[in-house]
C-alpha cells in the first residue's frame, strides 16, 4: 500500500557532508539535525512542527561529491509485511556540463508513524550510454592490505563484465555495463580507496 509523504528539504548545499538514511522520532533528533544542516549557512529555517505520536522524520544524505549535478530523494514509500522507502540517487550523465563546486544532495520528509520495521531501498537510475559507445572502466585503488577481499567483493559485483589486477594488485581495472550506478557501489566496498573513470 503506498503512503503518503512530504518534502521538508531538498537541495544539493548542506552541512552535513557524510552519507545518511535516517528515520528520526523525536524533535531534540530533528533539531540536532537541522542545526548541522544550516551550519553553513547565515540563516536557517525555522524548525517544523512535527507531531512525534503521529509523524517521524525521515533524511536521506547522498554524502559529499565533487561537483554539481547529483541529487538523491525519497521517491516512494510502500507498507507491505514492512515499510519500504525507496531511495533514488542519479548522477551526471557523461556529456553534462556542472559546477565544480562541492555539493551535499539530501532530501529530507515527513511520513505517518507506523509500527512496521522500515528499510530503505535503493532504486537505480538508467545511466546514460558512455559516448564511445564502448563499456565503462574504472580504476580502483586499495586501502593498505584489504586489496585481495576488496577485488573479490567487487568481481561480485552486479555490472561488472571483468577485472584486471595491475601493479602488483595496487590497481584494479574494472569493466562495467553502465557507469553511475554502479560508481557508488564500487565506492561503498570496504578497502577501496579511489574509484576514478578511465579516460
Amino acid at each position: 500500500m503506498p503512503v503518503g509523504f512530504g518534502t521538508l528539504l531538498a537541495g544539493t548545499h548542506s552541512g552535513i557532508d557524510e552519507s545518511i538514511k535516517k528515520v528520526i522520532e523525536s524533535k531534540a533528533d530533528l533539531a540536532d539535525l537541522w542545526t548541522r544542516h544550516f551550519s553553513i549557512c547565515s540563516s536557517s529555517d525555522p524548525l517544523p512542527e512535527i507531531n512525534f505520536e503521529e509523524e517521524v522524520v525521515v533524511c536521506v544524505f547522498a554524502g559529499e561529491q565533487g561537483s554539481g549535478g547529483y541529487s538523491i530523494s525519497v521517491k516512494s514509500i510502500e507498507d507491505t509485511d514492512e515499510r519500504k522507502i525507496g531511495v533514488e540517487f542519479t548522477c551526471p550523465g557523461a556529456t553534462a556540463i556542472t559546477t565544480c563546486a562541492l555539493t551535499q544532495p539530501h532530501h529530507v520528509i515527513r511520513m505517518p508513524k507506523t509500527s512496521l520495521p522500515v528499510s530503505f531501498v535503493d532504486i537505480e537510475t538508467a545511466a546514460e550510454p558512455s559516448s564511445t559507445g564502448v563499456p565503462t572502466r574504472f580504476l580502483l585503488t586499495f586501502e593498505g592490505t584489504k586489496e585481495l577481499k576488496a577485488a573479490e567483493e567487487v568481481k561480485g559485483l552486479d555490472g561488472v563484465l571483468e577485472t584486471e589486477a595491475m601493479l602488483d594488485g595496487r590497481l584494479l581495472v574494472v569493466t562495467v555495463k553502465s557507469r553511475f550506478p554502479l560508481r557508488k557501489q564500487l565506492e561503498s566496498v570496504d578497502g577501496v580507496q579511489s574509484v576514478e573513470i578511465d579516460g
